[in-house]
């Protein structure tokens, strides 16, 4: 195999594999750190709700009235109504869970009353009681963050779908990758050109001293260089003898 060969052998891939994974790279960390940011969204959106449940506890106890069944349901029910009015993207919402798994609110209404006592993740809930939760439901992959409010043994959780974290991100990969490709192949260009031209006067030595080999001793190797290479050529021009 020729030097030039081998040359290009090493370079191409090692340029290729370079670009593509500085492109997973960048995607990478531009996926994590959109993960923290909406980690803090979302959790800034948990104790906005947590903090109006609270005041309404806070309202039970300071009338005294807390013991009162009716009045703890009033209540509960305001602390709904204000929680469904907390603005979570656009398709991000908030709903509650009681310890068991029972669903207390949700804003599909169909949903309100079941049980989520068998999915996946309630036992992360039930054993934590308050963080970070990656888990699907109707189809789609959530993030969400959750909390426990003691006096009522209520569960809130406030998520937002990843479609919708990541919706921008998803639509740049592509861009990216893409990027990364065409640039991959610019640069393969390049360097085969540029080692094309370095290795030009190399490839005309060798033809000189094929020649001479031959029994040729009258040639000339064109030089078109002025740098090493070049002054290499000269030293070796071969010529006949003369007349």
């Amino acid at each position: 195999m020729r030097i030039y060969h081998k040359l290009l052998g090493v370079t191409l891939p090692i340029a290729l594999i370079a670009l593509v994974m500085g492109a997973y790279v960048t995607f990478q960390l531009s996926r994590e750190a959109l993960h923290q940011i909406a980690r803090m969204w979302l959790t800034h959106r948990l104790a906005e709700g947590v903090s109006l449940v609270a005041e309404q506890e806070t309202f039970l106890r300071m009338y005294g009235i807390n013991n009162i069944q009716a009045g703890t349901r009033k209540a509960q029910y305001d602390a709904i109504q204000q929680l469904s009015n907390i603005q979570i993207g656009t398709h991000g919402y908030i709903y509650v869970l009681d310890p068991s798994g029972k669903v207390l609110y949700h804003p599909q209404w169909k949903v309100i009353g079941t049980s989520m006592a068998n999915a996946i993740w309630f036992p992360k809930i039930q054993k934590e009681k308050k963080g970070e939760l990656i888990y699907w439901f109707q189809g789609k992959k959530h993030l969400g963050e959750f909390d426990f409010f003691e006096p009522w043994k209520w569960i809130v959780v406030v998520t937002d779908p990843y479609d919708e974290i990541y919706g921008s991100l998803n639509k740049t990969k592509n861009y990216l990758f893409n990027m990364a490709l065409w640039s991959s192949l610019f640069i393969a260009l390049f360097i085969i050109l540029v080692t094309r031209y370095l290795f030009t006067p190399l490839h005309l030595l060798v033809k000189g001293a094929e020649k001479v080999k031959k029994g040729d001793l009258d040639i000339k190797i064109p030089i078109q260089s002025n740098d090493e290479m070049g002054e290499t050529l000269q030293g070796v021009q071969c010529h006949g003898p003369g007349p």
